[in-house]
């Protein structure tokens, strides 16, 4: 009975080698959908691994001696590898708790507008950190990507997943480079400075805003959506 399993699991050995040596030259057109795998597999897990084991299970594959029949295992292990090493460079500090009614200041990287028509900013404080605040009031306010602003605001952290599977927006917020979520005070804005340069982003906002302009209704929407990317004013429906 053993010998005849020891000779199927020959037998199988064989065939998976008989296939690769056949499919070898593909072989780089299935190494994305096995680092994707390793991806997912290092976000299902309820827990944070050591980054050293993630790092020495990837050099174990790359040195064993039949590294070439195990070259879905090592895309596996480098897509794992990659998606620890980033959230171990990311660092970033997450607030745990609501902050009210503080003075907020920071530079303008981002401005969105939602399909509500409410204005959506990201800001870069001045301890580094990014937070996603959204413009309370009906006031218009004349600040730029680029400008740096203050006013009056409260900072919330963001939610976990509501039940098991259900989508994690503080995972997301953490990858985004996000500290925090919050709404800013339109009445209490301030520009501190402008900004004179000229970035890529402000040109994206500019062209944006132009379409929305020329065409204000779902037309409009969609046309920014293939030529700029937003995508906020596209209705849901």
């Amino acid at each position: 009975m053993g010998k005849a399993q020891e000779g199927e699991n020959e037998v199988k050995v064989m065939k998976i080698q008989i296939y690769w040596s056949k499919d070898w030259h593909r072989r780089w057109l299935w190494s994305p959908v096995f680092m994707g795998s390793g991806i997912g597999l290092y976000l299902a897990l309820p827990f944070e691994p050591y980054f050293l084991w993630s790092l020495l299970l990837l050099v174990f594959l790359c040195l064993s001696r039949i590294r070439k029949m195990l070259f879905p295992f090592i895309c596996i292990a480098f897509g794992f590898f990659i998606a620890n090493f980033k959230t171990q460079i990311l660092d970033i500090q997450m607030i745990q708790k609501p902050l009210y009614s503080r003075i907020i200041e920071g530079k303008v990287l981002q401005v969105e507008i939602l399909p509500s028509g409410e204005k959506r900013i990201i800001l870069k404080l001045k301890d580094e950190t990014k937070v996603r605040l959204k413009i309370k009031g009906d006031e218009c306010f004349g600040f730029q990507i680029g400008d740096e602003i203050s006013g009056n605001g409260h900072l919330f952290p963001f939610s976990s997943p509501l039940i098991e599977g259900s989508y994690d927006f503080k995972r997301q917020a953490f990858f985004q480079g996000l500290s925090a979520q919050g709404v800013l005070n339109a009445k209490t804005i301030m520009i501190k400075s402008v900004s004179k340069s000229l970035s890529l982003e402000s040109l994206r906002r500019s062209l944006t805003e132009r379409i929305y302009a020329a065409l204000p209704d779902e037309k409009g929407a969609i046309v920014a959506a293939l030529i700029t990317g937003e995508k906020t004013k596209i209705s849901k429906s």
